[in-house]
């Protein structure tokens, strides 16, 4: 699991309180391993970062996950690999 904030903005001036409200953005990348020695490597591989991604599109909370994407990255020493990107967003007062 791999995530990288893209951008971080002022969104707001600040409030009676001196906070300033940042809306901070950024890219989620969670990789799927199947081993090739397993049968069905491709399917599992699959089904993981489909499940993944389903889950990251259901999220309900402060985050808001976008664009999220279950890729085939394909065979790499001896395991198939997916990839789920997703971009995220959220607010942060400081």
């Amino acid at each position: 699991i791999k995530h990288i904030h893209n951008a971080q903005t002022q969104s707001s001036l600040s409030a009676a309180n001196s906070l300033i409200k940042w809306q901070r953005s950024g890219t989620l990348t969670v990789q799927c391993f199947a081993p090739l020695s397993e049968p069905k490597a491709y399917e599992r591989a699959e089904q993981m970062s489909c499940y993944i991604r389903d889950v990251l599109q259901r999220i309900q909370t402060c985050i808001r996950f976008r664009r999220c994407e279950a890729i085939e990255v394909g065979i790499d020493d001896g395991w198939f690999v997916f990839n789920v990107n997703a971009t995220f967003q959220y607010d942060e007062l400081k």
